[in-house]
């Protein structure tokens, strides 16, 4: 997902005034509102209030849909799962709706506290990894226990719009029945791109076999209204069809193929199999929050969840599972090998890591099996796995792979007669014939296609382990310029290893990572008097004023930002007069203007009671890390404009930054444009026809010259002069 699928414009001072309300407080009373994470569907802040308390504000993206369903379905399962004492986040208020005076959808909850357990989890012992297993296995019993007449998602009555089946049966044996219902799933694959546009049936849904088919309907609608051919997503099963666009015919005869034998995926022999289930969209590490002795004290994030037919929800969680492991699929106790002390290093690390893997898998089904019967009878009904993934396959959307649906179906085919046997004694029918039918031909190719897309797709995966980037290509910042150079050596490695230009120029056109690492999407950036160093600014600004008003305000505010950055080592008291620490409670009332009107005219000697901050260890770590003092590799085009007038950003430092980078990072493509005259809050106003027109140009496609350029531009006329923020006639 870019930048532009994730940016959303509401109005902050009514957020805040929603988010003081939800808690019964006064807009006044928001002390602090601070991004807390960005996820795929969600901007998630941290509000704090002048008493201390802390909650959770979350709106959707543009991109998540459909807002109103997936807003109003969380809240209902959230508050659902409290009623029945799973530990989930409290909801305070929410607006399943945009149509409000903040411009946007919205939930205000619980922060749960805690660590995520994400962060820790690989640093965990074997025998605490096995605690939370068990702690999790017992909170899946309880939802696994939780019975309902219906599938699809969990809604409260009200919110429900017009126009959309509900089920309003008893749910759960709810004390509260009546204020919740069954209605659309809202499973993203269901909404996913146009197939929101649809007008289909998403539920509830009163038989398993409605829940079965409604995923495949969907995506036969999409493609029959919206299909075009398309290569694989995956980049390295291209070349399996020499870079041929795929046709969508063929999934659509597979989905076809799929709807005739769905009937039968229903294990009709055990009736708990069928029941309608509800489980967390995605139990994996990060979403789970631990307390210091381990306990979980709260599972998050329940978007997009679904209730479903229990042998559809039944499996090992995908951050648990090993499938795929001949040791694990046979359910032996893991141990390590008997020559492990023999070997090397590196063959000792992967054994160890493969260990975690097998113990993990096996613990949980141990677990599972002794707290959570119910669901480890569906995990070891016969040919549990192939249903899962024929649902899954033919619920997906269609993103050019036409083979592995299809390679589904041929294995139902080829052991129909063991698949369906049990099916056909439970009602005492006779043996049913299996309703498709593949030729030799096709069962061949399909084989060798699923193989060679099997082997790319490993060997995508050890091209990730290499360059160190995820399955979605997310990369921490942090690791971001490592991973690039990584990634730089693998194409380079690879379009040397092409036998001709054609190659060549397929290996550029379908590279692998091509849109994986985020980072590296965007056209370029501006830069408008960029303080990569703040540390060598002030010091300057002490300088420049030789004992008189240094009237840098900004001073102060840094130094406020650090002492919350850095409670326990940074202490205002420590640097700063009485006199400056006896206005900051005027300060914490407005912004850099009333910063300026307060300190403005503050000496060094009146302002500071010792300048030794810009020297303090965590400070020169902070400017370091996180405010980009380098140098560091451009991901992409840069164009930098700095006043030679400004006061507050020196243009010398700026120059010094820039040809630090140049000199580090001959191939960077990037400008500095310097303005004479100009201040520190001209430089985004005086600059922008420049800009404006660089950045027309990216999007035009307009090749930036290769290396570092300078340009000091001239003024054409003396008719004007520098006032304040603009230009003024004289």
């Amino acid at each position: 997902m870019d930048h532009s699928e994730r940016r959303r414009v509401f109005d902050v001072s009514e957020f805040k005034r929603f988010a003081a309300a939800a808690v019964n407080q006064n807009v006044e009373d928001v002390t602090s509102f601070e991004k807390l994470a960005e996820g795929g569907f969600n901007r998630t802040f941290l509000i704090t209030m002048r008493d201390g308390f802390q909650f959770v504000g979350r709106i959707p993206y543009p991109v998540t849909e459909p807002k109103h369903l997936v807003v109003a379905s969380e809240v209902a399962t959230m508050d659902f799962l409290r009623l029945h004492g799973i530990p989930v986040p409290k909801v305070y208020s929410y607006s399943a709706t945009a149509e409000n005076a903040a411009g946007t959808e919205y939930i205000f909850m619980e922060y749960i506290r805690g660590t995520n357990l994400g962060d820790v989890w690989f640093d965990l012992s074997e025998k605490a990894r096995i605690a939370v297993v068990t702690k999790l296995v017992e909170l899946e019993s309880q939802l696994f226990a939780l019975e309902f007449q219906a599938s699809g998602s969990l809604y409260h009555t009200k919110d429900l719009p017009a126009g959309f089946d509900k089920f309003e049966g008893p749910i759960a044996k709810s004390a509260r029945d009546g204020d919740f219902c069954i209605g659309p799933d809202t499973r993203l694959r269901m909404w996913y791109g146009k197939r929101g546009d649809l007008q289909i049936y998403r539920g509830p849904h009163r038989d398993p076999t409605s829940a079965l088919i409604a995923g495949a309907k969907k995506e036969i609608a999409c493609l029959t209204k919206f299909g075009r051919p398309l290569h694989p997503f995956q980049h390295l099963r291209r070349e399996i069809y020499n870079y041929q666009k795929q046709s969508p015919l063929d999934h659509l005869a597979s989905l076809e193929r799929y709807l005739q034998i769905a009937p039968y995926l229903i294990p009709h022999d055990s009736e708990a199999l069928a029941r309608p289930t509800l489980r967390h969209p995605d139990l994996q590490p990060n979403n789970v929050i631990v307390s210091d002795k381990l306990e979980i004290t709260g599972l998050i994030d329940w978007q997009h969840c679904a209730i479903l037919p229990l042998f559809l929800q039944c499996g090992i969680p995908n951050s648990l599972q090993n499938y795929g492991d001949a040791i694990s699929e046979s359910l032996e106790v893991p141990e390590l090998p008997p020559n492990f002390d023999d070997s090397s290093e590196r063959e000792q690390f992967e054994q160890a890591v493969l260990l975690r893997r097998r113990q993990l898998h096996y613990y949980y089904i141990a677990k599972t099996a002794r707290l959570n019967s119910v669901h480890y009878n569906a995990l070891a009904h016969d040919f549990s796995i192939i249903r899962r993934k024929l649902f899954d396959h033919a619920s997906e959307p269609w993103e050019g792979d036409n083979v592995t649906l299809k390679a589904d179906l041929i294995y139902l085919m080829e052991n129909w007669s063991r698949i369906t046997a049990p099916e056909s004694s439970a009602r005492g029918d006779s043996k049913v014939p299996c309703p498709i039918s593949f030729t030799e031909d096709e069962v061949t190719e399909c084989k060798r296609l699923h193989t060679a897309q099997t082997e790319a797709d490993e060997q995508l995966q050890t091209c990730r382990d290499v360059v160190g980037i995820g399955p979605e290509g997310w990369v921490p910042l942090e690791q971001y310029e490592e991973t690039r150079q990584r990634e730089r050596k693998l194409k380079a490695a690879a379009l040397d290893l092409a036998e001709s230009n054609e190659e060549r120029a397929r290996l550029e056109e379908h590279w692998i990572f091509e849109g994986l690492l985020k980072a590296g999407k965007f056209l370029g950036s501006v830069s408008a008097a960029p303080a990569l160093r703040p540390l060598n600014l002030f010091p300057e600004s002490i300088r420049r004023a030789n004992g008189g008003p240094f009237g840098d305000a900004n001073a102060i505010l840094l130094l406020k930002s650090l002492a919350l950055l850095f409670p326990h080592t940074f202490r205002l008291e420590d640097y700063l007069t009485d006199a400056a620490l006896d206005l900051l409670p005027l300060l914490n009332q407005g912004c850099i203007l009333v910063a300026n009107a307060l300190y403005g005219n503050f000496t060094s000697a009146q302002m500071f009671k010792k300048v030794t901050w810009y020297e303090h260890p965590d400070v020169v770590d902070w400017q370091k890390r996180y405010n980009g003092a380098g140098p560091h590799a451009l991901a992409a085009p840069m164009l930098v404009v700095q006043g030679i007038a400004d006061a507050l950003v020196y243009a010398v430092n700026t120059r010094s930054d820039f040809n630090r980078t140049c000199s580090a990072f001959p191939e960077s493509r990037v400008s500095l444009l310097l303005y004479p005259e100009v201040d520190h809050l001209g430089a985004s106003m005086v600059t922008v026809h420049d800009y404006l027109a660089w950045i027309e140009d990216r999007f035009d496609s307009v090749k930036v010259p290769e290396g570092c350029h300078t340009h000091t531009l001239e003024t054409i006329t003396n008719a004007f002069r520098t006032a304040v923020s603009y230009y003024s006639g004289s």
